[in-house]
């Protein structure tokens, strides 16, 4: 199964990039750690702060989408750092 992934800052100020590429370094990890082929299709730059501001996956495996609601619970987790 292969499925494509977009992690974005929008158009949000220069913090969401910070979050969008710790985000995306935790999902890389995560799909090494779990043998998930990813394959970055596109990445923009933040060229003031050298941070992802999008960038656009393919991940291939099996059993995606339990691997994918375990990240999603990762990132609450991460988020909630943020905001409390």
């Amino acid at each position: 199964m292969k499925k494509l992934i977009q992690i974005t800052s929008g158009r949000g100020p220069a913090e969401c990039n910070f979050v969008v590429t710790n985000v995306f370094r935790k999902f890389s990890e995560a799909c090494k750690k779990e043998a998930i082929d990813m394959e970055v299709i596109e990445r923009e730059i933040d060229s003031d702060f050298n941070q992802i501001t999008n960038v656009l996956l393919e991940i291939e495996g099996e059993n995606l989408d339990v691997f994918l609601e375990n990240r999603i619970e990762d990132l609450k987790k991460y988020l909630n750092l943020y905001t409390n």
